[in-house]
């Protein structure tokens, strides 16, 4: 398929899947797929998004890159997101990139 959407893809599994589903999903877009992807979890989409949108109650509250998303965000939406990232250990975080 041209367009992967995943909806909380890392969503209850353990950190190691995790991280699996991140080098699938990351390989998939190297591939040229392009990806819409649906998560709360800020750390999993660091490296698969180009762009972050930030929906509040159906809306979109906040918009932009996902550095500046994360260093700077404008809406206590996006701040709640923020302060609750999840940090992967440095193994995981490590084999997340590993092909």
């Amino acid at each position: 398929p041209a367009l992967l959407l995943a909806d909380e893809p890392a969503s209850a599994v353990d950190p190691p899947r995790a991280a699996a589903m991140h080098r699938l999903l990351s390989a998939r877009r190297e591939a040229g797929m392009a990806l819409l992807l649906a998560t709360h979890d800020l750390t999993f989409a660091d490296g698969l998004v180009d762009e972050v949108l930030v929906f509040d109650g159906g809306e979109v509250v906040e918009r932009g890159p996902l550095g500046q998303i994360v260093t700077a965000p404008t809406h206590a939406t996006t701040r709640a997101l923020v302060a609750a990232r999840p940090t992967w250990p440095a193994d995981v975080a490590a084999d997340r990139t590993a092909g």
